[in-house]
Parts: structure tokens; C-alpha cells; sequence
């Protein structure tokens, strides 16, 4: 079958990437043809635009160094961006299912996904089959989504509805009947012997991961930075420049996966980060950023004492996570996932 996954394929983040890329993979193992449908850039981070106006913010401000790191950005995940077959809408007729997900692309909160709802609700592939794979609203209320009359007829057209969160499925319930299945992130369609497959050299040992998009409270840097001494440790930050760390490393997603895996310990405050460090059984701390797929995930798992507002670091890290029963909550909820996924392709 020929399918074509419609979704943020080429945002400057890991966590995009690796969600689309591992459904992809998923798809192509088991005997599919697969496409992505091209991305209307305009307004999003991965546009040129956007891209230059970064550049000179950070030239303006003399941050050569960062500057330097982002333009390694752009550069490695756009030959990352080079695994995803991409068509456009003059290539739909030769389509066979399309599938809209994962990641937020109902979160009406922002102008992106706004101006491109037709798209990411499936109403531009009319007179085809779609199914939705872990979408998500993100925080998107009800009423917000009710000032859009044309939402609901998009989403009656869906042959069969997943999504990513339970905030997602009272809010699409609430929209249209129809059965809502709630389904794993495409990431975690992966194991972890899976993901190892997929590793190059990362040549670095004995460090703590920081995968961060806002930087440690005080009280956490001197933690941090105490925990590292006393145990041998490097501190390496994967997403920003960090000037109190020993080394940042270029974010890009070969970057993302090589060092997550290798890490002894991570630190994160992103859904991705949360639920790599889950996969790949890492020694983790989830800071709260208030983000209830972050939350909910690690509740799935058992792991809310994983997630830290203003604890101690060293005791969190000290507590051992018993990832034999860890694995099985995740090998029930992979294999729930992947049985909607291959009944829709089947029907």
C-alpha cells in the first residue's frame, strides 16, 4: 500500500523528527510504500525566514559560538531531512491511505496549525482514506476548536481516529461520535535493540545528558554540578549552549539519539526527551514544566516521582527504576498501538 504520513517532519527538533521518521520505518517493515506530505513552511521555525531571523538575533547579540552551532543545526537536519520521500498535492491521486499524525498538529493555540487545518485535519486529501495516528491538541480548548465550523466535517471524514492523550480524546469526543483510541507516541513503535541499529560513533562516556529547552533553576545547576564532581562526570547539554556545562553539542536528531543512548544520567524538560529516557531505560529526571502529556506519559509508567519541581537531584538519581516492570507497561501499550495501526491499514 502506498501511504503518506501528513505531519512536522522537518521542525528544527529532534523529538519531530524521530516521531515521523519512526513511523516511517515502522510502515516500510511491514511491506509499506512510504511518503511524506510536503510541509507548508511559512510561519514555522523551519522556514528561511524564520531561520535568518535567528541567525541575526544571534549575530546582533555577538553570539558567534551559537550562531556557529545553528547553523550546524540547519545543516545536519536537513541531511536528516533527506530520509523522508516527500510529495506535494499534485502527487495525492497515487495515494492509497493517508495518515495524519503524530505530534500536535490539532493545536489550534498557535497560527501555524491554524492556517494550515485543512492540511493537518485531512480536509485537503478529500475522496481519500485517512486515519490519524497519535495526533494530539496539545493544551487546545473545545471552544477554541468550535470556531471552525469545517473541523468537524474533516474529522467525520477520518475513517478511523487515534490520538496521543486523554486531553485529546474528551476533546474530539466532544467534537464528533466516534470511537477515539489513544495510542503511543511513533517513537516508542521502536525498541530500544531497535533504536541501537540505528547509532553512529558517540565516542564520549561517563556523562549526564541535559536535553533542555529552558535552562536549570539555580538550586538545580549547583546540584548538578556537585552530583557530576563527586561521581566522575561530565555535563553535556544537547539542545543550547550552556556555559556552565563541560561541552554543548550540536542539536540535531543523529546527535539527540547517539547521546540519550550512551548518557548515564539524563535531564530533561521535553515529551521526547521524557519518553527516550523511558525507552532506552536511562537513570532520568523529568523537571515539571507543567506539560500534561509529560505527566501523563510518565503516570502510564509509574514513574511519577521521575518528575521534580524543586527536589534534591541526588536523591532522585539515587532511587533505582525497576525497568523489567517499566518494559512491560511499554511492550502492552506498543503492541495496543501497533494492533489500531495495522487493523486501519488492513480495513
Amino acid at each position: 500500500m502506498k501511504v503518506c504520513i501528513v505531519t512536522v517532519y522537518n521542525s528544527i527538533n529532534s523529538g519531530s523528527y524521530w516521531q515521523a521518521f519512526s513511523l516511517g520505518k515502522y510502515l516500510k517493515e511491514n511491506g509499506h510504500e512510504v511518503y511524506y506530505y510536503k510541509r507548508n513552511n511559512k510561519g514555522a521555525s523551519a522556514s528561511l525566514c524564520e531561520k535568518m531571523k535567528h541567525i541575526i538575533s544571534l549575530l546582533i547579540r555577538f553570539k558567534f559560538k551559537a550562531m556557529v552551532n545553528y547553523l550546524k543545526t540547519i545543516r545536519d537536519f536537513t541531511i536528516c531531512n533527506k530520509n523522508f520521500n516527500i510529495i506535494d498535492e499534485g502527487e495525492i491521486d497515487k495515494i492509497d491511505l493517508f495518515i495524519l499524525g503524530s505530534d500536535t498538529i490539532w493545536n489550534l493555540d498557535t497560527k501555524y496549525f491554524t492556517n494550515n487545518r485543512k492540511v493537518y485535519f485531512g480536509g485537503a486529501f478529500q475522496n481519500k482514506k485517512k486515519i490519524s495516528y497519535a495526533a494530539s491538541v496539545a493544551n487546545t480548548k473545545i471552544e477554541t476548536l468550535n470556531k471552525y465550523s469545517e473541523i468537524k466535517t474533516y474529522l467525520n471524514d477520518i475513517f478511523k481516529i487515534s490520538v496521543r492523550d486523554k486531553h485529546t480524546k474528551e476533546v474530539i469526543s466532544n467534537l464528533i461520535n466516534k470511537e477515539i483510541n489513544i495510542v503511543c507516541d511513533p517513537t516508542l513503535l521502536l525498541t530500544k535493540n531497535e533504536y541501537e541499529k540505528l547509532l553512529t560513533n558517540n565516542e564520549e562516556k561517563n556523562y549526564i545528558f541535559l536535553y533542555l529547552f529552558k535552562d536549570l533553576n539555580e538550586k538545580h545547576i549547583i546540584e548538578v554540578k556537585k552530583f557530576a564532581k563527586e561521581n566522575n562526570l561530565k555535563i553535556i547539554s544537547g539542545i543550547k549552549d550552556c556555559k556552565w556545562c563541560d561541552k554543548s553539542i550540536v542539536n540535531a536528531p543523529q546527535n539527540f539519539l547517539n547521546y540519550m543512548y550512551n548518557a548515564q544520567y539524563v535531564i530533561t524538560d521535553t515529551f521526547h526527551g521524557t519518553i527516550f529516557s523511558v525507552n532506552l531505560n536511562k537513570n532520568f529526571i523529568a523537571i515539571n514544566r507543567n506539560k500534561n502529556k509529560v505527566n501523563e506519559f510518565l503516570n502510564k509508567c509509574n514513574l511519577n516521582d521521575r518528575l521534580i519541581s524543586n527536589q534534591d537531584i541526588k536523591q532522585i538519581f539515587d532511587k533505582t527504576i525497576d525497568y523489567s516492570f517499566v518494559n512491560k507497561i511499554l511492550d502492552e501499550y506498543r503492541k495496543e498501538s501497533i494492533e489500531f495501526l495495522n487493523n486501519s491499514l488492513k480495513d
